[in-house]
């Protein structure tokens, strides 16, 4: 899931048009506690509390399946809100990469599980998205939202990680490197090497990663 053209859209248009970096910025490494409050407003399904999360000014916009969204808090509310309905019990979401190009500006990709009991049975789906946040006015709100449709969570033989680790990859300098230092070593030992290309978003290459450890 690409963020670079949402990611430059939502600095450009914050910085330039509302305040920026007044709420706090420092987080724990791998959390974001705005996250986890937006995460508790859809488990319950309240939509009010769901939509004052998306920034007004700038106007928060959404990418969905469904093209482009101008009215994100309209559109993300109206879609999160209907999962507590149908039986939503838990959501799980896992940050697979996240990054603070300036202050008070974060970007988060996220796979988000959802777990569903309704008349006795259950089941899960998962939703990947991904969304920036400025800090706007003593607080954190969305500015671009990408997501998918909710689709049945894949049954998966491999081991999964529990929280995924955002700095899984090496900056591209820092690869080069490691990548140099591999082909030395090798020569002098006569071996082989094996190189695992991945990105942080994707979590195919999480699991490979927690199933090669």
């Amino acid at each position: 899931m690409a963020l670079l053209p949402l990611l430059l859209f939502a600095v450009r248009s914050a910085t330039a048009q509302s305040p920026v970096g007044h709420a706090s910025p420092s987080q724990p490494a791998d959390a974001f506690a705005p996250l986890d409050r937006w995460k508790a407003a859809v488990l319950t399904g309240d939509k009010a509390a769901i939509k004052a999360f998306y920034a007004n000014d700038p106007r928060a916009f959404a990418q969905t399946p469904q093209g482009k969204i101008a009215d994100a808090a309209t559109e993300e509310s109206d879609f999160w809100s209907r999962l507590a309905p149908v039986g939503l019990t838990e959501i799980v979401p896992k940050i697979l990469a996240q990054n603070s190009p300036q202050v008070g500006v974060t970007s988060l990709v996220l796979r988000i599980e959802l777990n569903f009991q309704s008349k006795g049975e259950s089941h899960q789906s998962v939703v990947s998205c991904a969304q920036v946040w400025v800090g706007q006015n003593d607080d954190w709100h969305i500015v671009v939202t990408k997501r998918s449709d909710a689709g049945p969570l894949p049954r998966m033989r491999l081991p999964e990680p529990k929280i995924p680790n955002t700095h899984l990859y090496p900056e591209g300098e820092q690869a080069h490197k490691d990548l140099d230092a591999a082909l030395a070593t090798a020569k002098l030992d006569n071996k082989r090497v094996l190189v695992i290309f991945g990105a942080n978003w994707c979590y195919d290459c999480h699991v490979l990663d927690t199933a090669m450890h």
